[in-house]
């Protein structure tokens, strides 16, 4: 099984944790802002990125600085200007124990510490159940099964081969009956 070559420490996904968490916040005050203003637009687009936030997705206006509306936002430009180097910076003050359960399940984290695993692309839809969605294909199921069982060309070969003479005997025995 082969493993990402950028390999983080414990210390940096709970950096990661805190500043993901301190986003929340600030999101959580523009939906209270937004409630007062009876802004149902901006609630429900609001909603869908706090949805997708706590799949550990970074808003792209936090990231570029702008607001929903596209504007500059100097609020988010000034205190999230590059969210990885917060990460980084709140690293140092952490102490690098393995994660717990809790923190491998928070914010998408499993996934974004085992990418090789994930068969497939993510896809932000609009649901606020399942803000993130796995487009996949064969090829992608493949592949991942091949890392994940380190399963070699004949190997492959020898499953599919089973699997067609078990599909044969089925059919076999449906025409028997």
């Amino acid at each position: 099984m082969t493993k990402p070559q950028n390999i983080k420490p414990p210390s940096w996904w709970r950096s990661r944790f805190l500043v993901l968490d301190d986003l929340l916040g600030e999101l959580n005050q523009e939906i209270k802002q937004a409630e007062a203003k009876d802004d149902k637009p901006l609630l429900r687009k609001l909603s869908i990125e706090i949805a997708t936030h706590r799949q550990g997705r970074i808003p792209d206006r936090m990231r570029n600085g702008k607001n929903i509306e596209g504007l500059i936002d100097e609020k988010f430009q000034s205190r999230y200007p590059d969210v990885h180097g917060q990460v980084e910076a709140r690293k140092a003050d952490i102490v690098d124990v393995p994660l717990s359960f809790s923190e491998i399940t928070k914010y998408n984290t499993w996934f974004e510490m085992n990418p090789d695993r994930v068969a497939g692309t993510e896809v932000i839809t609009t649901s606020r159940n399942f803000p993130i969605q796995i487009k996949t294909k064969r090829s992608d199921i493949d592949r991942v099964l091949k890392v994940i069982l380190n399963l070699k060309e004949d190997t492959i070969n020898l499953l599919l081969l089973k699997s067609k003479s078990l599909k044969l005997k089925l059919s076999l025995a449906q025409l028997e009956i």
